[in-house]
């Protein structure tokens, strides 16, 4: 009888252990699919799911910049988008020229241009204007709001720099919290970059949502998998766009998401498109 109620003492134990372990890591999420009614394909497409998005605030996140307007001497995607049909767009995420809050000669991080305010993500490698700590923003979204903060973070001090505020179009009937990051360029050495900046969001920053707007990797065919790996860790439900040095490597590297899709967050649509060619500089 006692070697039976010792077995049972045992058992309780040993699930109030896993249960307890169950609570601690409620968050973790593992890299979400999308529901086959969220994907699209093309510009068209594109320009459909925002005429048919006009009781939504959105987003797009996209890896390269839609306009040259921001960055004169750095080419725009291609093809060109017609922002004429992009009205709807109050605020348009995106990486790849690696700007920084840290040198007076890198542009602006936010443009407002026709309506729509562009918002580099900075970058988690190196800017292009110099040696600078891995930077990225979170966006901050009250229900019962119009209004959305960013807060830009210098991940290494582990401290919030510039804020922004935006005006959306619609009362959000939901609260988010959203992590907003790009140009990882992982390899061997920014692996531990990588790994050290997210290690430091689970810690310090409560999450809902993260986008990587692309860039995931720097012409490494066997890195897709180094970032997969770290992307899994960051406790949020996660999703990324691809981007040069990640259209690069083919599209069987990259299966976890469509090319083209949209995430519905209460009445916050953030609409992602990934580059469908290559070209570096």
């Amino acid at each position: 009888m006692k070697k039976q109620l010792m077995i049972i003492g045992i058992i309780v134990i040993l699930l109030t252990v896993g249960l307890s372990g169950c609570t601690i890591n409620k968050h973790k999420q593992t890299p979400n699919t999308q529901d086959e009614e969220n994907v699209f394909s093309g510009l068209d497409s594109f320009y459909n799911v925002l005429e048919n998005s006009t009781d939504k605030n959105i987003v797009v996140v996209t890896h390269f910049p839609p306009i040259d307007d921001i960055v004169p001497s750095k080419k725009a995607i291609e093809p060109q988008i017609d922002m004429d049909r992009c009205g709807s767009v109050v605020l348009w995420v995106y990486g790849h020229l690696h700007l920084t809050p840290f040198y007076d000669d890198s542009p602006s991080l936010v443009n407002y241009i026709d309506n729509i305010s562009f918002v580099n993500c900075a970058s988690i490698a190196d800017s292009h204007y110099g040696d600078t700590p891995p930077t990225s923003f979170v966006m901050y979204i009250t229900k019962g709001s119009k209004n959305v903060t960013i807060k830009y973070r210098n991940h290494e001090t582990e401290t919030w720099l510039d804020s922004y505020v935006f005006d959306f179009d619609y009362v959000f009937n939901r609260s988010t919290t959203i992590w907003f990051y790009s140009d990882v360029h992982i390899d061997d050495e920014e692996y531990n970059v990588f790994r050290d900046v997210i290690s430091e969001m689970n810690r310090n920053v409560v999450l809902d949502y993260s986008f990587c707007a692309g860039d995931l990797t720097y012409d490494c065919s066997s890195c897709g998998y180094l970032f997969n790996e770290q992307f899994k860790e960051i406790l949020a439900k996660n999703y990324y766009v691809l981007g040069n040095h990640d259209v690069s490597l083919g599209n069987g590297n990259w299966t976890l998401f469509p090319k083209d899709y949209y995430v519905d967050i209460g009445n916050l649509r953030i609409i992602c498109m990934s580059p469908t060619y290559e070209y570096n500089y």
